[in-house]
């Protein structure tokens, strides 16, 4: 289980292996992603994580950032290093940073993206990655998913009863950090194609 093709933990020599990936993007729709410098020189101090150099065209980065589930990122015109910030919006709660490879931007594109899918992955049960409650009132749960989507994020949990909508920072719907029996939350994906 690995975050991406880059496979951060390493790849190694094998006489045995071929690492491939499989791809469903094909289903997923052009989103027109529109681009925003929020601070030119600075970087976002959040977590990040670097989707691949060669980004030279700051809007390939966005639409990779898009694409990737996020929305806020830090771009290097230098190199063309793309990568998204984990951050929850434009003011970079974490703190900016002066730098001199970096500006931070976001790419705005949800507008025009189609309905989200909302698939239920595990009834009364939570995943046990970390989250954060975006608000409560949430009790529709296509509001909840595209709250959760417009966070930078694809998984959540919503609890029916007081419209608790949380994101859920997980790789995939299989939850690899554990599930746990709640009496509040089920464990939801929101896609924007969908799915097979």
């Amino acid at each position: 289980m690995t975050w991406d093709g880059n496979c951060y933990e390493g790849l190694e020599d094998s006489p045995y292996y071929d690492f491939y990936a499989a791809y469903g993007w094909y289903s997923v729709p052009h989103v027109d992603v529109e681009v925003v410098m929020i601070s030119e020189g600075q970087a976002c101090d959040s977590d990040s994580y670097t989707i691949d150099f060669g980004f030279y065209d700051v809007n390939d980065c966005a639409r990779a950032v898009v694409e990737h589930g996020y929305q806020f990122f830090s771009h290097d015109p230098n190199d063309g290093e793309c990568r998204y910030e984990m951050t929850m919006d434009g003011t970079c709660q974490e703190g900016l940073y002066d730098s001199p490879y970096y500006d931070f931007y976001a790419a705005y594109g949800w507008s025009s993206m189609p309905p989200l899918h909302v698939v239920m992955i595990s009834e009364g049960n939570a995943c046990d990655a970390y989250m954060n409650t975006i608000d409560f009132g949430y009790y529709d749960l296509e509001e909840c998913a595209r709250a959760v989507v417009e966070a930078g994020f694809q998984y959540f949990h919503q609890d029916p009863n007081d419209g608790e909508c949380l994101w859920v920072e997980t790789v995939d719907g299989n939850c690899y950090e554990g599930f746990y029996e709640s009496e509040y939350y089920d464990f939801y994906a929101a896609y924007g194609w969908e799915p097979v």
